[in-house]
């Protein structure tokens, strides 16, 4: 795991960043893609190795994703990756929907041809070709990405990129989605592009707060 964990942020060191940015990218990054299960204790000592660091940025780190939900420290335990019961769940689903909500309703009037053709690939994809759970929260991520990108307010779209990412943090471990969510999933991202295309900002916000509903309501069958 911690090996790992080295590898991906071997790949990231060369980038301009701080090394504090570096190292909260990288345990980010890593949360996301798995590497740490839910209720995993984080060794401060391992990170540290791993990322070839003092403890110091590991900790300044760790304060963060602890601030955005991901890790949660228990006084005379440590700092563990937080697990999710049916009140975080319907915390973070509400924020999303409304968030989400926010940011595709201004998103929408200020789409440009450009925006729109970005988003069309992602109405194209087939539930077969998505192999594993991983390809499908980054395709999933993309898109919204891509659809909310327009909207053109940072510390929205910051703040969605986390709720999401403590929704992904939980996903990855699950194998698969069934081929029919795939599909569901692929046929409500079309609606919404077609809701883009007509620069309809109303309908395009309808069916945002029920793509959440739906995931919500797939998370909670799968997961708790």
């Amino acid at each position: 795991m911690y090996s790992n964990l080295h590898d991906l942020a071997e790949a990231k060191r060369g980038a301009l960043m701080t090394l504090e940015s570096f190292v909260l990218e990288s345990l980010r990054e890593a949360l996301a893609q798995g590497f740490f299960l839910p209720g995993e204790e984080i060794n401060e000592k391992e990170l540290s190795q791993a990322l070839k660091t003092s403890r110091m940025p590991i900790r300044q780190a760790i304060a963060v994703l602890e601030g955005e939900g991901l890790l949660v420290r228990i006084p005379r335990r440590g700092t563990f990756v937080t697990e999710v019961n049916a009140e975080i769940v319907e915390e973070i689903y509400a924020m999303r929907i409304e968030l989400e909500a926010l940011a595709v309703r201004r998103a929408v009037p200020r789409m440009t041809d450009a925006d729109i053709a970005r988003l069309i690939p992602f109405t194209a994809i087939r539930p077969e070709t998505i192999a594993t759970i991983q390809q499908h929260i980054e395709m999933n991520h993309a898109f919204h990405e891509a659809l909310y990108a327009p909207c053109n307010w940072p510390r929205l779209l910051r703040q969605i990129q986390q709720l999401r990412t403590a929704i992904g943090v939980h996903l990855i471990h699950r194998g698969k989605f069934s081929p029919e969510r795939e599909e569901a999933s692929i046929r409500e991202h079309r609606a919404l592009v077609d809701a883009c295309h007509n620069r309809d900002a109303e309908r395009a916000e309808q069916l945002i707060r029920q793509h959440n509903e739906n995931a919500k309501e797939m998370f909670v069958r799968y997961n708790l």
